[in-house]
């Protein structure tokens, strides 16, 4: 099993950002569900999954994915930072699986093979 880790902390606002009026790039809305909340269901959803941590700005997101994610860690000032927020949370021995907060089409079917394939490499330490 693998734990996932959601990268959701951007400081900095791009032009999506401004087109949609949001202070994070998760938050953009897509049929009346914000972006992360796609990639926690597909998560959820996957045979290979066991907790899902992410990232980001705890107060904005946990209305949306608060009681379906292990945990909301917010977030430092670069993604590096975000990053080792999240390591530093998680325990060493954990399988992880990274993640952005801007992959609304992943599915649980393409997560399940990617961590299978995953599985099978050399580089894979497990």
């Amino acid at each position: 099993m693998f734990n996932a880790f959601i990268l959701a902390g951007a400081k900095e606002k791009g032009p999506l950002e401004i087109a949609e009026n949001v202070n994070n790039k998760a938050l953009i809305m897509i049929d009346s569900k914000p972006m992360i909340e796609y990639i926690v269901d597909a998560l959820n959803n996957s045979e290979n999954i066991d907790q899902i941590l992410v990232v980001g700005p705890k107060k904005e997101l946990h209305p949306y994915i608060g009681k379906k994610v292990k945990e909301i860690l917010n977030p430092g000032n670069s993604i590096l930072e975000n990053m080792e927020i999240g390591l530093n949370y998680s325990n060493s021995d954990d399988n992880l699986l990274l993640l952005t907060s801007d992959i609304p089409l992943i599915t649980p079917k393409a997560i399940d093979e990617f961590l299978e394939i995953c599985t099978k490499r050399k580089a894979y330490i497990g």
